[in-house]
C-alpha cells in the first residue's frame, strides 16, 4: 500500500522501489510527482500532467502468474482534464503487451480497450476521489473492473487490449499523461493478493445446475454482488449457471435465517 505521505516533495522514482518509469531512468521528467495539490488522505498524491508525456510511471507489481489480487486506487481528475492508465503484462519490458487501457475524458466517459478497441464505457465524476478497483485471478485468466463501486467490464487477464490473446501475466500498471490535456491524481494505492476464486463464489466460477433445489455452501464475503457496497466490502454469495428447458419459477429463501436474500438474473 502506498498513499505518498512517506516521500518528500517532487520526483518519485529515486525514493521508491515499487514506483519507476518506463525508461527505467529516474529522477528526471519521466517520474512521478509527489504533490500537495490534491490529496485523498493526509497532504501528499501522485500528480501526473501533460500531453504525451513527458510523464510516464510504472507502479511494479512483480510479474504475478498465479494467484488471486485486488489491485485498487483513488483517482482524481480535476474538470475539463483528462487522465488514462494502462496494464502492462511484464515489469521489465513494458510495451510488449498492454493488458488494459482506460481513457477519462474531458467529458465525464471512461472508455475501456479490453480484447478491442473501446469495447465498453462508463461515467466518473470530476473533481473528486473516485475508485478504480481490479479484481485479477490469474489462476481463471479473469480480470474485472470496477469504478465507484459500479461494475464496469470483465474479460481474459491473458487478453491484451487490441486482442483477444496474448501472456497470462501482471507486470505493471503505467500511469501516462496521453494525448491531450492530462492532469490526475493518484492516492491510496494498495494491491494484495486475497482468497483464491472458489467454485460459486465469482460470476466467472458459476456452478452449472439443473432443475431442482440448491443449498448454498457455507458463504464469505467475496465475491457474490455485482456491485461493489459503499463501504468497500462485497456481500456473501453464490452464483450459478442455468438454462432452462421450460417456462417455470426461481424461488430463493434465507431459510430462516435471519438474513436478507436477493437473488439477481443476467
Amino acid at each position: 500500500s502506498d498513499d505518498f505521505e512517506g516521500y518528500q516533495t517532487g520526483v518519485l522514482g529515486p525514493q521508491s522501489e515499487e514506483w519507476t518509469t518506463w525508461s527505467g531512468t529516474e529522477g528526471g521528467n519521466e517520474d512521478g510527482i509527489v504533490s500537495t495539490d490534491q490529496a485523498n488522505s493526509g497532504t501528499q498524491s501522485m500528480k501526473i500532467e501533460g500531453n504525451n508525456g513527458p510523464q510516464d510511471v510504472l507502479l511494479l507489481l512483480g510479474d504475478q502468474t498465479a494467484g488471486h489480487y485486488i489491485l485498487r486506487w483513488k483517482l482524481f481528475v480535476p474538470a475539463g482534464k483528462e487522465a488514462y492508465y494502462n496494464i502492462q503484462k511484464f515489469q521489465a519490458g513494458p510495451g510488449d503487451e498492454f493488458g488494459l487501457q482506460a481513457t477519462f475524458d474531458n467529458a465525464g466517459v471512461v472508455e475501456i480497450d479490453a480484447g478491442a478497441d473501446d469495447v465498453t464505457t462508463a461515467t466518473f465524476t470530476h473533481d473528486e476521489w473516485i475508485d478504480i478497483e481490479h479484481f485479477i485471478d490469474l489462476n481463471n485468466d479473469n480480470i474485472r473492473l470496477y469504478i465507484d463501486g459500479n461494475f464496469v467490464y470483465a474479460w481474459p487477464f491473458s487478453w491484451q487490449s487490441f486482442e483477444e490473446e496474448g501472456t497470462n501475466q501482471l507486470g505493471a500498471i503505467d500511469f501516462f499523461p496521453a494525448q491531450g490535456d492530462h492532469l490526475y491524481y493518484i492516492d491510496d494505492v494498495f494491491f494484495a493478493e486475497i482468497p483464491v476464486a472458489r467454485e460459486g463464489f465469482y460470476a466467472h466460477t458459476a456452478v452449472d445446475i439443473e432443475a431442482g433445489t440448491h443449498t448454498t455452501p457455507e458463504l464469505a464475503c467475496f465475491g457474490a454482488g455485482f456491485n461493489r457496497r459503499s463501504n468497500g466490502r462485497g456481500g456473501a454469495g453464490y452464483w450459478y449457471t442455468y438454462e432452462a428447458t421450460a417456462d417455470g419459477y426461481i424461488g430463493v429463501g434465507s431459510c430462516n435465517g435471519g438474513v436478507d436474500t436477493r437473488v439477481w438474473v443476467f
